[in-house]
């Protein structure tokens, strides 16, 4: 018995030393390999969704820029836009960090689609590579907001504001505008316009003013037809990307670039702490942060970039 008993304990500890040695070969051998084969580091951000919350993108590119052993940033986006303010919350930051650190290039890959507050992103990077058959462009402001006066004078309900402030319930979608209201809405939207443009050609010098009812009147365009009017840079693939990233960032082809992926927080951890710091904030709790989406859809809209 005592025998069989070795065998077997014998037995399972040979099983476990197959099962584990070939891995932590593969693993020293990687981290050998990396001692030995020249790389650098270069900083990759993705930008997918609707862009409502600058905090986790600001932090990741603060990190990358101050991280001396990263030699420059991609950029992959393939987002349609989202909150006026969150783009140029994102475009300051960037267009500050690249001041502050002004040898670390940003380049920018777009798959699908870089639309409005999208390309406010991506226009103060130093080199813009699309598809042919990507959406660029969409420059342009609105504000969308429901009226449901109609509606509730159907169900034959009674309701009233009262307000201290001329134009405090101008975004209750249950109170039709009246014209000064309207006309206060259009000012808002043509003086966020103006900031967006004016801060799209301090950014792409070959673009005018003068010539923005051609490239900035909400026109979506192709990647080809964005490049004849010096919205993109370059038509072309990750290869051409990289290649830009090893000229501009002075990489040897020699040497492999080590792609650095920015922290994202899952879809869970996003729900239970939605602040860039990841932790959990009383005032924005799961449910109060779904009473706050239901509050803001009643009470008010946010000038978007779409």
């Amino acid at each position: 018995m005592s025998r069989l008993t070795d065998f077997l304990k014998n037995s399972f500890y040979l099983l476990i030393f197959l099962l584990v040695v070939p891995q932590v070969i593969v693993v020293l051998t990687k981290q050998y390999t990396a001692l030995i084969t020249p790389s650098t580091k270069v900083g990759i951000m993705s930008i997918t969704h609707m862009l409502t919350n600058s905090g986790e993108y600001v932090k990741n590119l603060k990190k990358f820029f101050k991280d001396q052993s990263i030699k420059a940033i991609l950029l992959r986006i393939d987002c349609g836009g989202g909150a006026a303010g969150t783009s140029q919350a994102i475009f300051n930051e960037l267009t500050y960090l690249k001041q502050h650190y002004p040898h670390k290039p940003v380049v920018v890959f777009v798959e699908n689609i870089c639309a409005s507050g999208a390309y406010y992103i991506a226009c103060p990077c130093d080199w813009i590579v699309a598809n042919g058959s990507s959406f660029i462009g969409s420059i342009g402001v609105y504000i969308a907001l429901p009226r449901l006066k109609e509606l509730i004078n159907t169900y034959k309900i009674e309701y009233q504001v009262t307000k201290a402030g001329k134009y405090k319930a101008i975004l209750n979608p249950l109170i039709n505008a009246i014209k000064e209201e309207q006309e206060l809405l259009q000012e808002l939207c043509n003086d966020t316009y103006q900031q967006f443009i004016e801060d799209v050609v301090k950014s792409r010098p070959a673009l005018a003013i003068k010539d923005a009812d051609k490239w900035a009147n909400g026109t979506i365009f192709t990647g080809k037809q964005a490049l004849d009017l010096k919205l993109i840079d370059q038509i072309g693939s990750l290869s051409h990307v990289e290649e830009q990233i090893r000229e501009r960032a002075h990489i040897p082809s020699s040497q492999e670039i080590q792609w650095v992926k920015a922290e994202q927080k899952n879809i869970l951890m996003k729900l239970l702490y939605p602040d860039e710091t990841g932790e959990s904030n009383n005032d924005m709790s799961l449910f109060s942060m779904l009473q706050n989406m239901f509050n803001s859809w009643m009470n008010q809209q946010t000038i978007v970039h779409m």
